[in-house]
């Protein structure tokens, strides 16, 4: 079981700290993220400005609160990111067995508060991916990691790139829908306007700077930068035939950076062939592979239910969709 976090959790989560694991590198790359310090920003601000902190008690719970769990709410999205989980699994061997209950114990919690997915970055191939996949974790992307030292100097605006705006919105959706598989959007739950949108929420106090490519038809490529004091973490979207020509889109979004002795991190999906190169062009390296994952946590099913209408015979069959909690992707999630 697990309960959330209160004050007298606080010498709790800071001996613990040392021993948890972070899971999202987008999150250590943009904040300072100590988890005692987090734990007490959320509780004193209701999570407005820190994350949600549970506390594990046990399986009958009675424990000691020997291991914890954080997330942080999304911004407009019905998801958690699950930034950190406490013991190490090398800790002691029950360490396992702890993350895989009080993943369940999330489950709960999410869909008590109306929660449809919980989300993180893991390593590939790390012991952390193989437990998330063991406890109903799906890998919907796995990507590679690129890193360039420091940001080069500004260069001149490609053309046809601008800042991205409101009136954007229904042509980023678009591209989303035509250029990320289809089974990718499947597993985000992607099917509604809202989810569809590539475009990024702040989940802190990085400054989030978004811009479009665009012709007099359509969007082609979407591109955004987020950056704090200790880095920034680029992402972008482009059409396929548009990938070769993307370099000096790429080249002028880094250099708007104010602080260029900060590293810049930049995921690629692998279904992205071919940016890595471009982005080695520019000096990045690669440091690694991380697999995007994911949690369904309600699914929307369709249930019959009798109509009556007074003057008809029989009834009309309506579909009303009803949200059930489980663990486990069932690949028939939609957003209505």
């Amino acid at each position: 079981m697990i309960r959330p976090f209160g004050l007298y959790d606080i010498l709790t989560v800071r001996h613990l700290q040392r021993k948890s694991v972070p899971l999202d590198l987008r999150r250590q790359v943009l904040y300072r993220d100590a988890p005692a310090r987090a734990a007490l920003i959320g509780y004193l601000t209701q999570h407005r400005l820190g994350p949600l902190t549970w506390i594990y008690s046990g399986a009958d719970g009675a424990g000691d609160g020997g291991a914890f769990a954080q997330v942080w709410p999304i911004a407009d999205r019905p998801d958690w990111n699950l930034s950190r989980l406490a013991p190490a699994l090398d800790e002691n061997e029950g360490a396992e067995a702890i993350w895989r209950e009080m993943l369940r114990g999330l489950v709960r919690k999410a869909a008590d508060s109306g929660i449809y997915r919980i989300v993180t970055r893991v390593e590939e191939g790390a012991s952390a991916e193989y437990v998330l996949r063991r406890s109903g974790f799906v890998a919907t992307t796995r990507q590679e990691l690129f890193m360039l030292p420091a940001a080069p100097g500004p260069v001149p605006c490609p053309k046809h790139l601008v800042p991205a705006a409101p009136r954007h919105d229904w042509a980023l959706g678009e591209l989303y829908r035509q250029v990320v598989p289809r089974f990718v959007q499947e597993a985000e739950a992607s099917f509604c306007h809202a989810c569809a949108s590539p475009r990024r929420h702040s989940l802190g106090g990085e400054a989030v700077q978004e811009y479009v490519w665009q012709d007099e038809e359509r969007v082609n490529a979407y591109l955004a930068v987020s950056a704090s004091a200790r880095g920034a973490w680029v992402e972008f979207l482009v059409r396929p035939e548009y990938r070769a020509d993307i370099l000096p889109h790429i080249r002028y979004v880094i250099g708007t950076l104010r602080s260029p002795e900060r590293p810049i991190y930049c995921p690629v999906p692998d279904y992205d062939v071919g940016v890595g190169w471009l982005l080695r062009t520019l000096g990045f390296q690669t440091v690694g592979r991380q697999a995007h994952m994911v949690m369904h946590v309600a699914a929307r099913v369709p249930v019959r239910r009798p109509l009556l209408v007074t003057g008809l015979e029989g009834s009309v069959d309506i579909r009303t969709p009803v949200g059930t909690a489980h663990g486990v992707y069932s690949g028939r999630e939609h957003c209505a």
